[in-house]
């Protein structure tokens, strides 16, 4: 058993509620993700659950892929399969059932949940916990590392800035899978 190096787009958030977590937006600064692209779509008892905005879905997320899939899916039978995804992809955003992105699964496209959570630090000591969920476009392993923030930190933010045209660059997040 191992991790992976998951590099993805964050779909949804799970960020647990906390009485000295007063500003949501603490969260997402600490995930590295813009705050604007999720709306609320669950105020639990116990999480605020946060998805991608649907219209960025649709008009973002098969441009920003055919580009990202570029720099990792060169050869012909990769082609292939990237039509083939691309089909299922503007299937579920045309059926407008967003949970049918979670019926796709290649190594090259997968919906999937974080195994341990993030978390935000807060006054006293104290933190919340973040999970989320994310359509992983690459991942590469197994990876064993003992600290990784600053390398990660990096490489999402040379994602966001190289491919600022796509508001969907930042929602982009390096993880473990």
């Amino acid at each position: 058993m191992g991790v992976y190096l998951g590099l993805g787009i964050v779909n949804g958030l799970e960020i647990e509620k906390h009485k000295r977590l007063e500003d949501i937006n603490v969260a997402f600064e600490e995930m590295g993700v813009d705050k604007n692209l999720y709306y609320l779509f669950d105020n639990h008892e116990k999480f605020y659950k946060f998805r991608l905005k649907k219209e960025i879905l649709k008009d973002e997320l098969i441009p920003f892929l055919e580009e990202l899939w570029e720099y990792f899916y060169k050869r012909e039978e990769e082609t292939i399969k990237k039509q083939e995804i691309k089909n299922k992809i503007e299937e579920v955003l045309k059926s407008d059932n967003f949970e049918g992105f979670e019926n796709i699964y290649s190594y090259m496209f997968q919906l999937v949940s974080s195994q341990e959570p993030e978390y935000i630090k807060l006054p006293f000591g104290e933190y919340s916990r973040i999970y989320y969920k994310s359509f992983i476009f690459y991942s590469e392993g197994k990876i064993m590392m003992e600290t990784y923030g600053g390398c990660f930190d990096f490489l999402q933010k040379m994602v966001q800035q190289n491919f600022s045209q796509y508001k969907l660059s930042k929602a982009f997040k390096v993880s473990f899978i």
